[in-house]
């Protein structure tokens, strides 16, 4: 039997009742290492661009030639493909830790006691398969700015900038792409929990269970997440501290969920 919202996150509540110190303490400790990866990709894309132009356009404080030296970086493709391919490396390293944090949760939500030690878990158990999911959600959202690399260097007026009608053109494709991604993320929504339970299966039967679990369950899922939304504001309003007591509620309910799909949760 399928779960109201209200249910599923009172649930939630009552799961992180003993544990919400710990939950707290992984996500500050997640937060970090993913506030390290960023910086560190960050970094690098700075290290990309040509540090003498750069320093010179910052030094003189002219805004036409911080704007100039902006235009001619859009249209770079090597400083446009090494700044995909550290973003795409960064968000892998992030979800791995993410998966840990959601190993931790899910054993809450089963009513065990949090164990710091999980967010090793994807690290120590195939973290291969952690880096196929990275690849599928991350890979595939990408695609569309390996195509502008294409585009800007060679499509439009013969000066690598497309013309008015051809732009128009490719944000109804992206616009329909990147939905078209967001629906499959949510029927694969499912497979890393699959996975945390069973790190052993096939990586396909991992998608296809996905998929079975989430059709009839995409609406209950778009609005438990959507049911977030009023606490993130709130921890916008917090300078970002509020996401380590949001994000434990979060992903915890995010759990219940699944085990109300799994039929753990009558």
């Amino acid at each position: 039997m399928n779960k109201s919202i209200s249910e599923i996150k009172f649930n939630a509540r009552k799961k992180i009742e003993y544990n919400f110190p710990k939950l707290i303490a992984a996500c500050a400790l997640v937060g970090v290492v993913c506030a390290t990866i960023c910086f560190l990709v960050y970094i690098i894309q700075i290290l990309n661009m040509n540090m003498e132009e750069l320093i010179s356009a910052a030094l003189s404080k002219n805004e036409q030639a911080m704007m100039k030296m902006a235009e001619k970086l859009s249209r770079d493709p090597y400083y446009l493909a090494i700044n995909v391919f550290t973003i795409l490396l960064g968000s892998l390293a992030v979800e791995i830790a993410l998966a840990g944090y959601k190993r931790m949760v899910i054993n809450v939500a089963r009513g065990q006691r949090a164990n710091i030690e999980d967010i090793i878990y994807p690290l120590t158990h195939n973290p291969d398969k952690v880096i196929m999911f990275g690849l599928v959600i991350y890979g595939l959202a990408m695609v569309p700015e390996l195509l502008d690399i294409v585009i800007l260097t060679g499509a439009g007026n013969g000066e690598g900038t497309p013309s008015v009608s051809v732009q128009v053109f490719l944000n109804l494709i992206y616009f329909v792409y990147m939905l078209a991604v967001i629906i499959l993320n949510i029927y694969l929504s499912q497979a890393e929990f699959l996975y945390l339970d069973d790190p052993e299966k096939s990586f396909k039967d991992m998608l296809t269970e996905s998929y079975r679990l989430m059709k009839g369950n995409v609406f209950r899922y778009i609005l438990l997440n959507l049911s977030f939304i009023p606490w993130y504001i709130f921890a916008v309003f917090t300078f970002g501290s509020g996401l380590i007591f949001v994000m434990p509620y979060h992903q915890t309910a995010l759990s219940v969920f699944y085990r109300n799909l799994k039929g753990e949760i009558a």
